[in-house]
């Protein structure tokens, strides 16, 4: 064999390896998962906290093969979130100690000590922001407010990683685990921004696909949570929305009563319930 054709040979095996390593790392899971990390650091909570997409970094930072490209799509998230520079910055910080510390990370299997790490490191960064601007007590106390979302968002969002990354070898769901799922589905639609189509907004269409698609799978109590959850999700976005917790608990509440009759059934209950409780 001449030297050209063993130089082809060796440039086509190496490119195969080249093909399997990328193989190794990329499917499905990780598509899905650098797809919420980007819509959750886009989205804006109270003020300009944003810390929702660090926490979801930071819960599944601890597998490897997730974390670079989390990392990445989370990084683009918090610099198209709109939000202002101060806060994009500090969140970078964030995201940038969150991936030096993953190694440290990865053994630690309680959901809480994992929450408390997270929520030690981005108060002082946040409080170290509020000195070096504005010595408000009101920026101190959404410092405060940032750092508590941080402990429960890792705390929720961990429920919600575990459930994606073993669905294969899950028989059934507990209602924790649905309960994460919807959080993390709710907030990631919100991170979309307000896009209308004819004036009718993408958010709400697709939080009540959401909430429809846990009343026919869960029932009653999953459809009451998830409409709780959209509800919180939309009051936290929008105080404005306060009524809308109500409406979509009832809502889902119903729909999820009506799914043993079947689907259609389950989702016409959604509707006029949903339609009576807003008219009243």
């Amino acid at each position: 064999m001449d030297k050209s054709s063993m130089s082809i040979s060796r440039n086509n095996i190496n490119s195969e390896k080249i093909n399997i390593h990328l193989l190794n790392y990329i499917d499905s899971n990780v598509i899905i998962f650098s797809l919420i990390g980007f819509l959750l650091s886009r989205t804006i909570l109270i003020g300009s906290i944003a810390p929702l997409g660090i926490a979801f970094f930071l819960g599944i930072s601890k597998v490897e093969r997730y974390r670079i490209p989390i990392f990445i799509s989370t990084i683009i998230g918090v610099i198209s979130s709109g939000n202002s520079i101060p806060y994009i910055l500090k969140y970078i910080i964030c995201l940038f100690i969150f991936m030096i510390i993953s190694n440290k990370i990865k053994n630690i299997n309680s959901y809480l000590k994992l929450s408390f790490i997270g929520a030690f490191i981005i108060f002082p960064i946040s409080l170290g922001q509020v000195i070096l601007s504005n010595k408000y007590l009101y920026d101190i106390l959404l410092c405060s407010m940032e750092a508590i979302i941080t402990f429960i968002s890792i705390y929720i969002f961990s429920f919600g990683i575990n459930l994606i990354t073993n669905i294969n070898n899950r028989i059934s769901v507990r209602v924790e685990e649905s309960i994460a799922l919807s959080f993390i589905a709710i907030f990631s639609i919100i991170g979309i921004g307000n896009i209308e189509i004819l004036g009718v907004s993408i958010q709400t269409v697709l939080a009540t696909v959401l909430i429809l698609i846990t009343c026919i799978i869960g029932g009653a109590t999953m459809g009451a949570s998830s409409g709780v959850v959209v509800g919180i999700a939309f009051l936290v976005n929008n105080i404005s929305s306060a009524i809308y917790m109500g409406i979509y608990s009832v809502a889902g509440l119903v729909g999820g009563t009506l799914n043993k009759l079947g689907k259609y059934f389950s989702i016409l209950g959604y509707v006029l319930s949903w339609a009576m409780v807003y008219a009243y």
